[in-house]
């Protein structure tokens, strides 16, 4: 799997690009948006139905409840620091948003190859970025363990189940 990553400028770039049918996942960062960042939520869920993460400043109950009603599938409070190989899982793991990443899909997609005494390395990498995104390994809202398989993506999702 390859991933590209597109730093947009501007509101209305990133509105093109997502009209052309290009990403398959958004970050968006509401408070610098140069409009109201609930409306380019709103504006993208009329072209778009790719997961849409959005991140702010605001721990404010209200800011979160406006940015999910505008059509966000999550939202984070910042700051949150993620090292490059966390980031990299992360941007991985919503790529692939519901679906099951074996150990070896995560080690070849992350790391490139298995790292050295790799399933001890994800589990730790997991458990950080799990800290960071404040997401409960008993009941988790964003990253899903299916034992001795993986991890899933669930956010914005019921619970996923094989069938």
């Amino acid at each position: 799997m390859e991933f590209e990553v597109l730093e947009i400028g501007t509101d209305e770039e990133a509105l093109r690009v997502v009209a052309r049918g290009e990403p398959d996942l958004a970050l968006i960062h509401v408070a610098f948006s140069t409009v109201d960042g609930v409306e380019v939520l709103r504006r993208l869920r009329r072209v778009s139905a790719m997961p849409v993460i959005a991140f702010s400043e605001s721990s404010e109950l209200a800011d979160k409840i406006a940015a999910l009603d505008a059509g966000a599938d999550d939202y984070i409070t910042i700051p949150f620091w993620l090292t490059p190989i966390e980031l990299n899982l992360l941007q991985v793991l919503i790529a692939n948003h519901g679906n099951l990443l074996t150990h070896e899909d995560l080690f070849d997609t992350v790391w490139g190859s298995r790292p050295a005494r790799g399933r001890e390395r994800l589990r730790v990498t997991i458990h950080h970025l799990r800290q960071k995104l404040h997401d409960d390994v008993g009941d988790p809202e964003f990253i899903l363990n299916e034992p001795g398989l993986g991890y899933r993506w669930i956010a914005g999702n019921e619970r996923f189940q094989d069938e």
